[in-house]
């Protein structure tokens, strides 16, 4: 099986298969998501990767340059000191979304796309927010280097954590 990684633009042939993997993916349907993922496209720094097999999109990431916006940065900045917020913030990628489709889970997608996608980056660090209980994603991320920053209730009260990675840079 050949996997191929091509840019994610969220153009409309292939935004619909993106948010059906993000649904399937994370066992959830939320209508906004198509409005979330082609409004953050737009944002400075955006990049995206899409994973093919046989022509059909079976996995996706994408961030963006991390903004100074009133929802998601100042979410993530409240619960961080001066310091992380310099050491996490400054210069940061935010890891957004990684869905795979669960047929393919297991054979290196995931890793592939949060590696390509940081490679593609200029950024000293990234941060990506995920629930406490999602055991699956922290896992994978801690295999992949990323560390805990910080725990504690975000959107909703829901009690989030906050994961970080160094990036680094070949120039």
């Amino acid at each position: 099986m050949l996997i191929t990684y091509e840019p994610l633009e969220m153009k409309q042939e292939e935004l619909e298969h993106i948010v059906s993997i993000y649904s399937i993916s994370h066992s959830k349907c939320n209508y906004q998501v198509r409005e979330r993922f082609e409004k953050h496209s737009s944002y400075p720094g955006y990049v995206g990767l899409r994973a093919i097999c046989d022509e059909e999109i079976v996995g996706f990431a994408y961030g963006y340059t991390s903004l100074n916006d009133p929802f998601y940065y100042s979410h993530v900045a409240q619960l961080l000191s001066d310091d992380e917020k310099d050491r996490w913030l400054t210069n940061c990628f935010e890891f957004v979304e990684l869905a795979v489709l669960p047929n393919y889970s297991g054979q290196g997608i995931a890793s592939t796309l949060e590696k390509r996608l940081l490679d593609k980056s200029f950024h000293d660090t990234s941060i990506f927010i995920t629930g406490v209980e999602n055991v699956q994603a922290r896992t994978l991320y801690t295999n992949l280097g990323w560390e805990p920053v910080k725990e504690g209730p975000l959107v909703d009260g829901e009690h989030m954590i906050i994961m970080g990675k160094q990036l680094q840079r070949t120039e």
